[in-house]
């Protein structure tokens, strides 16, 4: 497994990207059609780049049907979770990664991985899960509170 880590572009950084890279193209995409795609993508360049790949390959999917653009980077990114549970020693990070399609604090996610478990779990041991998904980059602690940062992938997580 591979990290590659990049900054997530501000929602200006995002439409500014993809609009000159649809100008370079000679592709004229709505700008409110850009607008959800920001929304959407939240500024992952990875994301915003295949949402740029995908309208330049076929404009009218673009315009006509951004849902469509989303499942696809959906699916891409259950295939990158699956990839990286069926690496992994833990069973456990299956149901982390359910857990954090929402904002919880950690007592909320211990409460519910013991539930989820049947058993009680120990802090030490969901400490080091917390912190291998934060290294990866698959979830970032806000203040009190741990959420799965990328958008696309908080969808993946829902259909794990």
């Amino acid at each position: 497994m591979h990290v590659v880590r990049a900054r997530r572009l501000t929602r200006e950084e995002s439409v500014d990207f993809l609009e000159r890279g649809f100008s370079e193209l000679g592709i004229r995409v709505p700008r409110s059609i850009i607008e959800t795609a920001v929304e959407e993508l939240d500024g992952v360049i990875g994301w915003l780049t295949l949402f740029g790949y995908t309208c330049y390959l076929n404009p009218n999917a673009c315009t006509e049907n951004i849902d469509k653009v989303l499942e696809q980077a959906v699916r891409i990114g259950r295939e990158e979770l699956e990839r990286f549970l069926s690496m992994s020693r833990s069973s456990r990070y299956r149901s982390l990664l359910r857990i954090l399609t929402t904002e919880r604090r950690w007592s909320e996610i211990k409460r519910m991985l013991e539930m989820d478990e049947g058993r009680t779990i120990n802090d030490r041991t969901l400490y080091e899960h917390l912190r291998r998904l934060i290294e990866l980059s698959i979830v970032e602690k806000r203040d009190d509170t741990y959420v799965i940062s990328d958008p696309v992938l908080r969808r993946a997580a829902m259909l794990l």
